[in-house]
């Protein structure tokens, strides 16, 4: 650990003066759009791990990428874009957002882009950014909640939903895939909320999104568009959650933790439909997401109380981890 401590301090210091990699920009999918109805992209959330394992960084306010990523920069070479669902670092300042964008950018070439969570406070000033990003690909439409705000302002809310119904809206859209740092769906599916009450998601702060947004996924799937929700901020409490409320909705939530739970979201897009797969980062194992995932959630045929009782024994599992 020091080793790799003093290896990333060096880093650090060898490219203070370089150039910022472009996140959060459409125009670096040109490449993507050649082939645009057949692609790959991966998503995580809470890159920067585990901060118990960060002791000597916190001494220095500097911290990297969970090292179950970047032990595996093969896996994610393989895929044509990347997707983070924020906090890609504990402390948002100069020095880690070289060590970021050196061990993981650089190192793994390819667009990305990051739904900014409330540790992400400076990415915005430093890769100049707008707060709701938004861009299509063949007939998948894709908005990213790019503000690193923890409750979502008027001027925000209302530019989200804007790109929402405009992405619904668009002529040929079959797909509308979403991403943001917390899962904003939850004060929308009371079931999901109840399970989750360990989690720190300001559920009762959104709760202000419920009508909007349940009149979205309606309008949605009233015009047989798939809408996949990514949410990040989960990681400490359990690793992936599937949620199915109605068919044509799935609500995803993933996260890193730096422990045998580790894993990213493959998503395949292609004539034929999407294929979400869960690639763990420790076995590197590929499963459907349904049959990997031990918190799957499929329906609201399953009472809040039963929801409940299964994650309260997995966080449990993962307590006795620590």
């Amino acid at each position: 650990m020091r080793l790799m401590a003093l290896l990333f301090c060096c880093m650090v210091g060898a490219v203070a003066q370089a150039e910022h990699v472009r996140i959060n920009d459409p125009a670096t999918l040109i490449d993507v759009g050649s082939n645009a109805h057949s692609y790959r992209f991966f998503f995580t959330g809470h890159t920067y791990g585990h901060h118990k394992s960060r002791q000597f960084f916190d001494t220095h306010q500097l911290d990297y990428p969970a090292i179950s990523l970047l032990r595996n920069l093969d896996i994610l070479r393989t895929y044509d874009f990347g997707i983070l669902g924020g906090d890609v670092v504990q402390y948002c300042n100069p020095a880690s957002i070289r060590v970021f964008e050196e061990t993981l950018l650089h190192a793994a070439p390819m667009p990305w882009f990051n739904a900014a969570g409330n540790h992400d406070k400076c990415f915005q000033d430093v890769y100049d950014f707008p707060e709701v990003v938004s861009f299509s690909l063949g007939q998948a439409r894709f908005v990213i909640l790019s503000s690193a705000t923890q409750s979502l302002d008027d001027r925000t809310r209302g530019a989200f939903f804007d790109k929402l119904d405009h992405a619904i809206k668009s002529p040929g859209a079959r797909y509308l895939m979403v991403f943001s740092h917390r899962p904003l769906y939850m004060a929308s599916y009371p079931e999901l909320a109840s399970a989750a009450g360990r989690v720190n998601y300001p559920v009762k702060a959104n709760a202000s999104i419920n009508d909007r947004l349940i009149a979205l996924v309606d309008r949605a799937t009233t015009k047989s568009i798939e809408l996949f929700w990514f949410s990040g901020d989960v990681g400490m409490h359990f690793p992936l959650l599937y949620f199915t409320p109605t068919p044509g909705v799935h609500l995803i939530a993933s996260a890193l933790y730096e422990n045998e739970w580790d894993h990213i979201i493959g998503v395949s897009v292609d004539p034929k439909g999407v294929e979400l797969e869960v690639v763990g980062l420790t076995e590197r194992e590929t499963e459907k997401i349904e049959t990997y995932n031990p918190v799957w959630l499929s329906g609201f045929f399953e009472d809040a109380a039963s929801i409940q009782s299964r994650l309260t024994l997995l966080i449990q599992s993962l307590n006795q981890m620590d």
